[in-house]
């Protein structure tokens, strides 16, 4: 995203790096748990335009390899579950 290094599964950004940040796709009922924890937030790569499905995480759990992984999983895992984009269709996405 934005030229920095991420993750995709079918297509789908799964995790990511923005700036100096770690960012994870999660569904609606792990955002909201995730979004009770300090420091974790939507992503807005633009001031006033936050994603409403990537998340922040802050730099205590990132500085955690465990429970950075169990984050990753479930972005992964999350991913899993979409349908399948075509890559042209994807690659189409990414170049806007």
């Amino acid at each position: 995203m934005f030229a920095y290094p991420c993750g995709f599964v079918n297509a789908y950004m799964a995790v990511g790096v923005y700036q100096h940040q770690i960012i994870v796709r999660l569904p609606k009922e792990s955002q909201s748990t995730a979004l009770q924890i300090a420091g974790v937030h939507h992503l807005e790569p633009m001031p006033g335009r936050a994603t409403k499905d990537h998340v922040v995480l802050p730099p205590r759990i990132c500085s955690t390899p465990k429970t950075l992984v169990a984050w990753f999983r479930q972005a992964v895992d999350s991913a899993i579950n979409f349908r399948p984009r075509s890559l042209a269709v994807a690659a189409a996405n990414l170049a806007l």
